[in-house]
């Protein structure tokens, strides 16, 4: 199955629509951002970086960043739709439950990344604004808060 009729059907599933009605809830609330940011960023600490899912770390990486600086008050750009996505999206990464199960070996992780493009797809104006506001500020947002 190609990953635009995976991204499809995981978009289409009940597990993403209950991340989508979750992420209204954690987009108000900095706290929850704040959980679900400290969630990705252990995530992806577990996977190991290859050749095939460098540019996934780097999107997974890009839309933690934004959802940071939107926590934190620092970039207030993002549209509504755009951050509930990435957050249903983040939401759907660190899930244990989900379309294919991340314990399933070599395919887990198809769903996720799927999602992630996906989402990443779906803003990418929104993105690229985030990241040319991002390379304007004077110190570069750090990947350890």
């Amino acid at each position: 199955m190609s990953a635009s009729k995976l991204a499809g059907r995981v978009i289409k599933s009940v597990f993403f629509k209950v991340a989508l009605e979750r992420a209204v809830e954690y987009a108000k609330s900095n706290k929850k951002m704040g959980d679900l940011l400290s969630k990705v960023r252990s995530k992806t600490q577990h996977l190991e970086p290859t050749e095939n899912n460098a540019s996934f770390m780097e999107n997974v990486s890009t839309l933690r960043r934004m959802v940071r600086a939107y926590k934190q008050g620092d970039y207030k750009e993002i549209p509504w739709r755009s951050l509930t996505l990435v957050l249903a999206g983040l939401l759907y990464f660190v899930s244990p439950i989900d379309f294919i199960p991340d314990l399933l070996p070599l395919v887990g992780f198809t769903d996720d990344i799927a999602v992630i493009i996906w989402v990443y797809n779906a803003i990418r104006s929104d993105i690229e604004n985030f990241r040319q506001w991002e390379a304007k500020q004077v110190v570069p947002i750090s990947e350890q808060s």
